[in-house]
């Protein structure tokens, strides 16, 4: 734990660096640990897309927080995610998601939050979400999950608030 700990810090000026070849925002995660990095969108935004994740593989265990908004992250860029095992939350609104990469997801044991508003998620693949560990969070407004499917997925989800409201951008 010493030695990943000591590695992400080490990463911090690549990151930085790599913040500005990838058009993205790259800063400590100052609500968790701050040896832990957060990601988002610079304004005006960039092109991010899957391959950008690609560029992050590196450092996947030095990232505690993605808020990719407006993106073009598709499906297939969940698989790099499903990589970075000390992902809290994810923010994806408004990007390409249909929901068929959630399983990617499913193994990250620290997500807490994901944010799928206004993307293309539907009844099939959102019952992905019943097999992620220790979610408590996830948004849901404006995709083409059916009203019912959302009442039922928050009943059998004990334990995830699964909430139709836009949510959080970063």
């Amino acid at each position: 734990a010493k030695s990943e700990r000591k590695a992400r810090v080490l990463a911090g000026p690549k990151l930085m660096k790599l913040s500005f070849d990838l058009g993205l925002v790259i800063e400590k995660d100052l609500s968790n640990d701050s040896a832990f990095y957060t990601v988002s969108m610079r304004l005006p935004p960039k092109f991010v897309d899957d391959h950008t994740l690609q560029e992050l593989m590196p450092y996947k265990d030095a990232l505690s927080k993605i808020s990719l908004v407006g993106s073009e992250i598709t499906d297939e860029g969940l698989y790099y995610l499903g990589q970075m095992s000390n992902l809290k939350e994810i923010i994806l609104s408004k990007t390409c998601i249909t929901g068929e990469g959630l399983n990617y997801l499913k193994k990250l044991a620290q997500l807490k939050m994901l944010n799928l508003s206004h993307t293309r998620l539907s009844n099939q693949y959102a019952l992905e979400l019943t097999r992620f560990p220790n979610l408590k969070k996830v948004f849901l407004y404006n995709t083409l999950l059916d009203p019912n499917m959302a009442e039922a997925l928050d009943q059998d989800l004990e334990e995830v608030q699964i909430s139709l409201e836009e949510g959080p951008f970063f």
